[in-house]
């Protein structure tokens, strides 16, 4: 710093060999003060840049210690502790609420609970999850864990759950027709395709818990989902699976139609393999007359896979006849 001061101090009084001595001097005093403030800055910069790269270096050790305590909770749920998955799970996002994997372990605290298929779990799933749509409610996870709470709301409503039971159903029913005195209203725009099948998926999950705890209210509305042809063909192929778990005489007309009557070869297709798992005469008797009246070659295919999975004589006697009339090649 002296060095540095005398250097400048002989270059600027030759550089001022024109000025008065006493005018030179004020000027070189002034470049020095400004040298030492200059010289200030860079010492208070290079504090500011340690302290960042303090602040770096803790924070990369606590992504590494979150991230660390979050492998450790999916094991513990892979290893079926759920109680512990759940807690550990929760003393990540109570921790770190803002780090990136808070939402996640919001939402794998739920579904640790909910496996344990205990009543108070579930409860406390359920609240979870309306903390993981309060909180963060544009999380990636927030469709995943819509489905996850109308699957715990299924269960609560099995166990008596009045409330769950509601929900459940005013998810599961088809949208009510507007009212004849209603105001015209423009319509609404038509849902991104994203959108559309989370909310299917959704309507569906409701279906399905809606079918194991009531089937007589279920089944009515899964018939008008299937009737909808002008409605999604993926969310028709969800109602075909979820109806065929019903075995019932009801079950195999309705699939019938259908294979007979749905304008997509998909669902059609569907309906005709799940038709294999409905037992009784009635539905060997709807796969014979695919077989005999069908042109579609996948869908014949399809019935005869699912006669094969009867073990019913009729089932075989219908593969005979279909053979001997030589249409099986």
């Amino acid at each position: 710093m002296k060095k540095r001061t005398t250097t400048l101090f002989l270059f600027t009084a030759v550089c001022m060999g024109g000025f008065g001595a006493a005018e030179a001097q004020d000027r070189t005093l002034e470049l020095n003060a400004r040298v030492v403030q200059l010289d200030a800055s860079v010492l208070r910069a290079n504090a500011s840049l340690a302290g960042l790269r303090g602040s770096l270096t803790q924070l990369q050790t606590s992504q590494d210690s979150v991230e660390a305590m979050f492998r450790a909770a999916r094991r513990s749920l892979s290893g079926r502790a759920y109680m512990e998955a759940a807690r550990a799970f929760r003393s990540i996002y109570r921790t770190y609420p803002r780090h990136s994997y808070a939402s996640a372990a919001m939402y794998w605290d739920a579904f640790a609970r909910y496996s344990t298929r205990s009543t108070e779990a579930l409860g406390e799933a359920r609240s979870v999850l309306r903390g993981l749509h309060r909180d963060y409610p544009d999380a990636s996870e927030i469709a995943e864990a819509d489905r996850l709470a109308v699957r715990i709301d299924g269960e609560l409503a099995r166990r008596g759950d009045a409330t769950a039971a509601q929900d459940v159903t005013a998810l599961a029913a088809p949208p009510a027709p507007p009212s004849p005195d209603a105001r015209v209203r423009p319509p609404r725009p038509p849902r991104e395709p994203r959108q559309q099948r989370q909310q299917d998926d959704i309507r569906m999950a409701a279906l399905n818990a809606l079918m194991q705890m009531d089937a007589e209210r279920a089944v009515p509305i899964l018939r008008q989902v299937l009737e909808n042809r002008e409605g999604s063909p993926e969310l028709r192929v969800k109602a075909v699976f979820v109806i065929s778990q019903q075995r019932s005489d009801e079950t195999s007309d309705i699939l019938l139609d259908v294979v007979r009557n749905d304008p997509d070869a998909e669902v059609r297709a569907q309906a005709v393999f799940w038709l294999s798992q409905v037992p009784g005469p009635r539905t060997v008797a709807a796969l014979d007359s695919i077989l005999n009246e069908s042109d579609d070659l996948e869908i014949q295919e399809k019935a005869i896979f699912a006669l094969s999975q009867h073990r019913a004589e009729e089932a075989a006697a219908a593969l005979r006849d279909y053979v001997r009339r030589g249409d099986g090649s």
